[in-house]
């Protein structure tokens, strides 16, 4: 039987501040996001196009400093697109993000499950 359910820790994301940069009219991915794209993948099942999912994503900030959450959304799911974990970041049907203990340097925990 498929694993439905799975958790990848990942390095603390960009924000979506800082992800795009716009050049000569166009947007472009940033460095920042050019970076974050080339995080080693952690071992992972792929999910399969059909699959609706349920992403939480757990926060583990590097500071104290102000920040919002939903920022730092697009470059996780990104990521997960690039790796090849879900084909498609419209098919996640539930999306919950929760801000947790500071943690030097920051990082990210992915929970992703077949609904």
């Amino acid at each position: 039987m498929r694993e439905v359910t799975q958790t990848l820790k990942l390095s603390w994301p960009p924000s979506v501040n800082n992800y795009w940069r716009q050049y000569q009219g166009r947007t472009l991915l940033s460095k920042a996001g050019r970076l974050y794209k080339k995080s080693p993948a952690p071992p992972f099942k792929p999910y399969s196009s059909q699959d609706r999912l349920k992403v939480s994503i757990d926060y583990y900030p590097p500071s104290k400093i102000s920040r919002d959450l939903d920022n730092h959304a697009k470059a996780v799911l990104d990521l997960l697109m690039h790796w090849g974990v879900i084909p498609d970041d419209s098919q996640i049907d539930e999306l919950h993000l929760y801000r947790l203990d500071i943690e030097r340097p920051g990082r990210a925990e992915v929970t992703l499950e077949v609904l």
